[in-house]
């Protein structure tokens, strides 16, 4: 399995981003993938599919708040160990462990790779942009200037839908999928190159993990598990054996079109579809005084989905029936 930098969280952050940034199949680690070049063929333009609205890139696939809060702590506990959702769905810190308000603060290695957050470091703003923003981040916040006559006034986020360029463009929940893009590539004018990888190491580990639990052999399963937390700077996986490898599975493969298969194989797709779906709504507030103050306030992104239990199985096809009329169609089709 490739080498990420463990126990150093930073480079494992920094490590398991440029992974996906490889531009041939070097590494050992792939199992199938394809590379493409610029010069031939067909190529990808997936900054330009997930990039940020404020520099011109679509916005699309990003992670609902509930993945987002699934990504542990940097030592390896449950986010909710720590904050909590108050009356007014703001995210409090309830904890002394970590003793910072803002909810991206010490989290995972794979989250800092995974997940473009409000005030993340990303790419370089149009010219007419970067006066307002030199360093180039992800700016989700809305910035409130509270007036000496009791008003106020606000400037939005240049990656919300009230930005300044493509707002349309905004995503409703608040983050967008780092992972997969080519931090060098603007998606705005050019093609990406970076590899696309079907199948890695780690999925096979996985696999072969659950594989070993369906048959008992819980200590090796739990092996494989804590072999790919610990390459990710985790320590090993405390709890139930169960419930970690489908946290492992839902965070090491995230995006890598795995989860819709897991949530109908484990049959639990109802529970992980039926709730809402979030996201998240940052305001920073400037006092009178000079002070600041900020909030991060889950909020629903999306309507609802309805699952159905149909979508356990696939209808059998017509063609298929008239040639074996004693078949029963699955069920709900």
């Amino acid at each position: 399995m490739a080498d990420f930098g463990a126990p150093d969280q930073a480079a494992v952050a920094n490590n398991y981003f440029r992974f996906f940034m490889a531009y041939t199949l070097a590494s050992d680690e792939v199992i199938w993938g394809r590379m493409f070049l610029m010069s031939l063929g067909q190529t990808h333009r997936i900054n330009q599919t997930n990039g940020p609205n404020g520099i011109n890139n679509f916005g699309r696939n990003g992670p609902l708040q509930s993945m987002v809060d699934e990504y542990e702590m940097k030592d390896g506990s449950k986010f909710f160990d720590h904050f909590e959702i108050d009356g007014s769905k703001n995210y409090k810190n309830k904890s002394t462990v970590f003793g910072h308000e803002n909810p991206y603060y010490d989290r995972e290695p794979r989250f800092y790779a995974n997940v473009l957050y409000d005030s993340a470091l990303w790419q370089q703003r149009p010219a007419n942009l970067q006066p307002r923003d030199p360093l180039g981040i992800y700016e989700r916040r809305t910035h409130r200037t509270m007036n000496a006559d009791g008003s106020f006034t606000d400037v939005f986020g240049l990656d919300t839908r009230k930005g300044p360029l493509s707002p349309g463009n905004g995503c409703y929940g608040g983050y967008l999928t780092k992972k997969f893009m080519d931090i060098t590539s603007n998606g705005d004018v050019q093609n990406n190159q970076n590899i696309w990888i079907y199948m890695r190491y780690a999925e096979v580990l996985l696999n072969y993990a659950e594989a070993c639990l369906e048959l008992g052999e819980t200590d090796e399963a739990a092996t494989y598990i804590n072999m790919i937390r610990n390459r990710a700077g985790l320590p090993d996986f405390t709890g139930d054996i169960k419930e970690a490898l489908r946290h492992e599975r839902k965070i090491e493969l995230y995006g890598e079109e795995s989860r819709w298969y897991d949530i109908r194989r484990w049959k639990i797709l109802i529970e992980t579809m039926t709730p809402p779906l979030g996201g998240i709504d940052i305001l920073e507030i400037k006092n009178l005084d000079g002070t600041y103050t900020t909030t991060w306030k889950w909020i629903k992104a999306h309507a609802d989905n309805k699952p159905d239990v149909k979508l356990y199985w696939i209808p059998i096809g017509t063609t298929e029936m008239k040639k074996a009329p004693q078949l029963a169609q699955n069920p709900g089709y």
